[in-house]
């Protein structure tokens, strides 16, 4: 058997009341195997939100990026 990530764990829902807080100190819940929502804007990041070391490479978008996207979005509707 593999340790291995798969990324279907990121979208598998778990109960738990891990929290974890960003360098920009925004709380993240955990929701499922893998994956965060922020919060303050129910934004949801699929890997660890406090590290670029995952499968995603990066960090989660800014809270301000995220509501100008969902701005933008709800315009275009």
């Amino acid at each position: 058997m593999s340790n291995s990530l798969n990324w279907t764990d990121s979208f598998r829902p778990v109960e738990s009341n891990n929290i974890l807080v960003d360098r920009n100190m925004y709380i993240w819940k955990r929701l499922t195997k893998n994956g965060w929502v922020r919060q303050c804007d129910d934004f949801f990041w699929p890997a660890d939100p406090t590290t670029e070391n995952t499968y995603m490479g990066c960090l989660p978008h800014s809270v301000e990026y995220v509501s100008e996207m969902r701005k933008r979005h709800k315009a275009k509707k």
